[in-house]
């Protein structure tokens, strides 16, 4: 553009020099003509070109204005405009900002989206839902649950495993009785969803058994990247292969305290207790979850 503008005025001048003096509407009839001639021979990326360089310059001197580093005064009238329509849409954009700030947290969309059709588990004795909503089911096994409603000051660690294992939520009865507009809830982020061989050994499964069919059951849901493994020998062959591809181990082994201690298993990394499992599984997604405050509790 700066190559068209040079050429034109000094076209302009070149004509203008030839003019005889005092014949002043013959050279803006022949400036105008040529101004307009070479204007058509613009394309649409020309005229495109200067408009966005028009934008920015009056965005730079918004800009300057607003550092102070440009006086106003000095603008002509449609310069002025301009930046006044710029400093209307900065003031409602900073406006938007401040008021989402202030906004309280809305609940989880994920959580609502659960709300329609979810399969829900009562966790404890003595808590009742009062106004079940009716888009949702009642079920008896916790493994097959979306929402688990429980007492948030002491969720048991059964919910806690399977709600990680499997991405649930754990809720309070108000919540799910309100339909998710008072209350509390917590999302649990879905441990199944990385690639996973999960050994348990005998000691494990004899010293919990509900944790392994938690465990077993989450291995064969839907969607689920856990395998369990059986036989210790084909896990520890998988250890290995892994060691030799230089590749991050997916293996999982679940034991017992005792297990842990020993020297098998006292500096491995992938291998845990029923406590360190509840740690490793339970994972909360913190910016999905409604309000509220948990505990681990001692239920078994």
């Amino acid at each position: 553009m700066g190559a068209e503008s040079q050429w034109i005025r000094g076209r302009r001048a070149r004509v203008e020099s030839k003019v005889k003096p005092g014949d002043a509407e013959l050279a803006s009839a022949v400036s105008s003509a040529l101004t307009v001639q070479i204007a058509e021979g613009w394309s649409p990326g020309h005229v495109k070109e200067t408009q966005f360089i028009d934008k920015k310059r009056k965005r730079n001197l918004f800009e300057g204005i607003r550092e102070g580093n440009v006086d106003p005064n000095d603008l002509d009238i449609d310069d002025l405009r301009a930046v006044e329509q710029l400093a209307h849409k900065y003031a409602d954009t900073v406006a938007k900002a401040i008021q989402t700030k202030l906004r309280p947290p809305p609940v989880s969309g994920s959580v609502q989206d659960l709300m329609a059709g979810a399969k829900v588990f009562v966790d404890g004795n003595g808590l009742r839902i009062d106004m079940v909503p009716g888009s949702v089911t009642l079920v008896k096994n916790r493994n097959a649950a979306d929402i688990m409603v429980a007492d948030l000051a002491n969720i048991s660690r059964r919910t806690v495993l399977a709600a990680g294992l499997n991405g649930g939520v754990v809720a309070s009865p108000d919540f799910l009785s309100s339909n998710g507009r008072i209350g509390a809830a917590i999302v649990f982020k879905r441990a199944t969803s990385i690639a996973r061989r999960v050994w348990m050994s005998p000691g494990f499964v004899r010293a919990h058994p509900v944790y392994a069919s938690i465990v077993r059951e989450a291995c064969t849901r839907k969607g689920s990247k856990f395998r369990c493994v059986q036989n210790k020998l084909e896990f520890l062959n998988f250890m290995l292969r892994s060691g030799r591809q230089g590749r991050q181990s997916r293996e999982v082994a679940l034991v017992t305290a005792i297990e842990k201690s020993t020297d098998m298993f006292k500096s491995a990394d992938y291998a845990f207790d029923a406590p360190a499992a509840l740690i490793c599984f339970g994972q909360v997604d913190v910016g999905a979850s409604h309000t509220g405050l948990f505990s681990l509790g001692s239920q078994l």
